[in-house]
């Protein structure tokens, strides 16, 4: 079984479409890079994988006891948090 499923998802912010249609799959031991042009929707997508965002169609399936680790693109630290530590 994939460790994550992610089907025909779509993201819209107000009448610019962000994703349409990402279709793909993640199994065990697979490694992957994520590349495109600003604003292409690479943050976004990660935000749907993380469950920080929520697609306006499709769905994201991650397996069950799957950990995904998120860190905001602009983290907003506590005095004295080191950026090691936050991670």
């Amino acid at each position: 079984m994939s460790l994550l499923l992610v089907r025909d998802v779509q993201k819209h912010f107000g009448a610019q479409s962000v994703l349409r249609g990402a279709t793909f799959q993640i199994d065990p031991g697979e490694k992957l890079g994520l590349v495109g042009r600003n604003g292409g929707g690479k943050t976004t997508l990660l935000g749907l994988i993380a469950g920080v965002e929520q697609a306006d169609w499709g769905e994201v399936q991650r397996r069950r006891n799957t950990r995904i680790g998120w860190v905001p693109q602009r983290p907003a630290f506590e005095k004295g948090v080191t950026v090691r530590s936050y991670v």
